[in-house]
């Protein structure tokens, strides 16, 4: 699993070529740090694009995917905290475990 994936390291042509393995790849609609080019990359560089399954998460942020913090953090001051208005992170991190947990059922079972 991917979530909003800084992959500049897989500039180098060839660099995923060798991964056969399926890919739940999860962008941030809000991302200001990992821009949509860095899912590309992945979605290119691998040999089969089929084994790549991509979503955006509508409304989410770059560091939406971080599990919740305490409240004591989640400050102005501490962007990790931070979501973009409305998006509910403790919610969105409940459903994010049985979304992975049914990809790889999906996935484990198929082979």
């Amino acid at each position: 699993m991917l979530v909003a994936p800084a992959t500049g390291w897989y500039l180098p042509e060839g660099s995923l070529r060798q991964v056969t393995v399926p890919i739940l790849l999860l962008l941030a609609e809000h991302d200001k740090f990992t821009p949509g080019w860095n899912a590309d990359l992945v979605l290119a560089g691998v040999p089969d694009r089929a084994q790549v399954t991509c979503r955006v998460v509508a409304n989410a942020g770059h560091f939406s995917f971080l599990s919740p913090f305490p409240r004591t953090l989640q400050r102005p001051d501490f962007l990790p905290s931070l979501d973009p208005e409305g998006f509910d992170r403790e919610r969105f991190h409940q459903q994010l475990s049985g979304e992975l947990l049914g990809f790889l059922d999906d996935k484990l079972r198929a082979r």
